[in-house]
């Protein structure tokens, strides 16, 4: 990473004064992706640059001021952007990724912003993919939209306890998911509770979450969201293990499947193995998802769903912050019902630099 100088901090601040130092980061990753589908019988392909495979593209400013007496102030600001055509990740949006203001101290950490939610697979507060699935949020197509659909909110205060015998526990709630409005009651929310234990090679994590469904525009309040997420990994030394396993109840998805304007809830269950293999060339990753789930609503089409999914990939090093990466992966869809199965076959190869 780079140091940016003090001149630069104190021009991003308007003029404030002394700002110790000013961290800029950021991470380019670009590969060559071929996508067969095939929906019905009926198959695509195709074959395109796509920035963000294996970790999304960003700049970020970061920056730490000790206040004294065990205190500090910290601040994240972190961009997306599509590399491979140079646009931001989010129109009229600067820093969609993150933009999180923390207070650090001995009772622990409160930072208040945009961020990611606790199980969603997304920045700094990403303990339920980090600790319990090898992909970790990474990669796209077929080796993606397993877990329940959770994303980076708005208005989000987050409250991590101190470490005490390698337990963590986290407090998490955004007032309005998408933006907030006098009225909290009528936008979406989210709530989760959550902690983590390390011991040894050992870590786990442990997550429950809801999103609060605002009211509809007759003052009716849609039925909440409700997931519990489990998950652990352990590192052997050659090979680091992972198991994750997430049950949903009222959902409006399974991982990324979209029901489009039909209000369909999902309950079910989705499991995933997974290992990090250390090899002489750099390291193997294997995964395996499985996941099903009972579709209540009879315009969605369908009455329940399975999904398998089952990946390769391989990331060779050439020095601590650049990686080549090649990845194999299939996803299968199957459907009860009237809509379609579904299977996509993913193969990428590319390059990830972080500065």
């Amino acid at each position: 990473m780079k140091k940016i100088a003090v001149a630069v901090a104190a021009a991003l601040t308007a003029g404030s004064a002394m700002a110790a130092e000013v961290t800029l980061y950021g991470i380019i990753d670009t590969g060559l992706a071929y996508i067969h589908s095939d929906v019905g019988g009926q198959s695509s392909s195709s074959f395109s640059m796509e920035s963000g495979v294996t970790a999304g593209s960003r700049f970020g400013l970061k920056g730490t001021e000790d206040l004294g007496n065990g205190w500090s102030v910290s601040f994240n600001l972190q961009n997306g952007f599509s590399n491979d055509d140079g646009k931001f990740a989010s129109d009229g949006v600067l820093f969609n990724r993150e933009a999180i203001l923390s207070v650090h101290g001995p009772y622990g950490t409160l930072s208040a912003g945009r961020m990611g939610a606790l199980t969603s697979g997304l920045g700094t507060y990403d303990i339920f993919q980090y600790g319990a699935d090898v992909l970790d949020g990474g990669y796209i197509a077929s080796f993606t939209g397993y877990w329940a659909p959770r994303d980076r909110y708005n208005n989000t205060l987050t409250y991590v306890t101190p470490e005490a015998n390698g337990f963590a526990g986290y407090l998490q709630y955004s007032n309005g998911t998408d933006t907030e409005t006098g009225s909290s009651r009528g936008q979406d929310r989210y709530a989760a509770v959550g902690m983590t234990y390390a011991v040894g090679n050992l870590n786990f994590v442990a997550v429950v979450d809801t999103v609060l469904k605002g009211n509809d525009e007759n003052g009716e309040r849609d039925q909440d969201t409700k997931a519990v997420s489990v998950g652990a990994n352990y590192n052997f030394g050659k090979v680091k293990a992972f198991a994750g396993f997430q049950y949903g109840k009222d959902e409006r998805s399974f991982g990324d499947y979209d029901f489009g304007s039909v209000d369909a809830k999902v309950d079910g269950y989705t499991a995933h193995l997974g290992a990090t293999w250390t090899v002489p060339c750099g390291a193997l990753n294997t995964a395996v998802y499985y996941g099903q789930y009972d579709i209540n609503n009879v315009d969605a089409g369908a009455e329940e769903a399975d999904v398998l999914g089952v990946m390769v990939s391989h990331v060779r090093p050439f020095s601590k912050r650049t990686y080549l990466y090649t990845a194999l992966g299939l996803k299968k869809t199957s459907f009860e019902g009237g809509l379609a199965d579904q299977e996509v076959i993913t193969a990428t190869v590319g390059l990830n630099h972080t500065f």
